[in-house]
């Protein structure tokens, strides 16, 4: 099983969309596919709890492109997103082994946020 705090599987998105456009072995590119659809219902559910507490806590700007919060608000707003991005995520997959990808080509920048998923 892997767990990941809330905060890794959103700043692995777009590693995982490089991940996803390599040329891989079917069975890891199956998984892989599944887990990315786990990733993204958990970054949309987090979206969708962070943009209901904005327009709980604060009041849309003049503009109507963002939520204004006061000092006090901002303050509880911070708190309660931190807390979500701290949370742990279970996903009901094994992890990865760095030899399941092959001789594939990834940027360190992308690996390194991948280390909830991808072991040596």
């Amino acid at each position: 099983m892997i767990k990941a705090k809330l905060s890794q599987l959103l700043d692995s998105t777009e590693a995982l969309t490089a991940l996803s456009s390599k040329a891989i072995p079917v069975s890891v590119s199956f998984k892989l596919a599944k887990i990315i659809k786990l990733v993204d219902a958990e970054a949309k559910a987090f979206q969708d709890a962070r943009m209901k507490r904005a327009q709980e806590l604060g009041s849309l700007s003049e503009d109507k492109t963002q939520y204004l919060l006061s000092e006090e608000n901002k303050a509880q707003f911070v708190e309660e997103m931190t807390k979500l991005l701290v949370s742990e995520v279970s996903l009901s997959y094994d992890q990865f082994k760095v030899e399941d990808f092959g001789k594939i080509e990834l940027e360190p920048k992308h690996l390194a946020v991948l280390d909830w998923l991808v072991s040596e």
